[in-house]
């Protein structure tokens, strides 16, 4: 009864999809919110500034948040809200905005302005103009000894990315960034099963079984100042087995 039922969503997801056909973005910016009542707003503001003579669609997924992010949301009409009556991860509320989203290429904006939005054009750009399948914003590429990121987690990050390029010749300076464009295509008959910061790893090594044309670029990155950082090392470890695991794992 529970897979008929999602089988039943899949499939009338999928004829709206066709219906609306006419009405397809070209661009899906998907936002995971947890608790950013602070800087929300500031995000919502930005992008259209960014994305003119552009179609596309900003959706926002309230992962459980207790404070006001979803009061805030609602002030923006341009702006599609999806809430989960708890926090799930990262992972899954990224999940629940690909499934709602109709565009065809996806992208993955943070909601704590860590991520400026004034960098989303030249993340787009390669895969616009037919030059990539998968853009990956990299904090590391030009402004390294300027970032503001603490040692640990620059190490963190760079232990990472180091393992992604001897795991699977996929290469990348910034694994871990919250700045991942990617064709739909990518993800299209497979299942995502990383529920929170695993969500990086994952899609990782699909791009990179799916043999997806990848290209990097260099992004401005401000280390959180409001809010409560939500990575600790623990997700560094998780991180690591998550790439050695979907090594020796079929896509599916």
């Amino acid at each position: 009864m529970f897979n008929l039922y999602f089988l039943v969503r899949k499939i009338i997801v999928k004829l709206v999809k066709t219906l609306t056909s006419s009405l397809t973005y070209s661009i899906s910016i998907i936002i995971p919110a947890y608790n950013e009542e602070e800087s929300i707003h500031l995000v919502l503001e930005e992008i259209p500034k960014h994305l003119i003579n552009q179609n596309y669609e900003i959706i926002v997924i309230d992962d459980g948040s207790i404070d006001n992010t979803s009061h805030i949301v609602q002030n923006y009409n341009n702006v599609k809200l999806l809430k989960h009556s708890e926090n799930l991860g990262k992972g899954t509320a990224l999940r629940t905005g690909f499934d709602q989203s109709i565009g065809e290429i996806l992208l993955i904006q943070d909601a704590d302005m860590e991520y400026h939005p004034k960098d989303i054009p030249k993340l787009v750009f390669p895969i616009l103009s037919g030059k990539a399948d998968v853009v990956y914003g990299s904090r590391f590429k030009e402004n390294d000894i300027k970032m503001s990121m603490s040692m640990s987690h620059k190490i963190g990050n760079k232990v990472l990315s180091l393992a992604t390029r001897i795991l699977y010749g996929f290469q990348t300076t910034d694994m871990e960034t919250g700045y991942k464009v990617f064709k739909r295509e990518l993800i299209n008959n497979v299942t995502l099963r990383a529920n929170s910061f695993n969500i990086e790893p994952e899609l990782t090594a699909i791009f990179s079984k799916r043999k997806a044309r990848y290209s990097e670029v260099a992004i401005d990155y401000n280390y959180r100042k409001t809010g409560i950082a939500k990575i600790t090392w623990i997700d560094g470890i998780i991180a690591l087995w998550w790439l050695i695991k979907m090594k020796f794992k079929k896509i599916d």
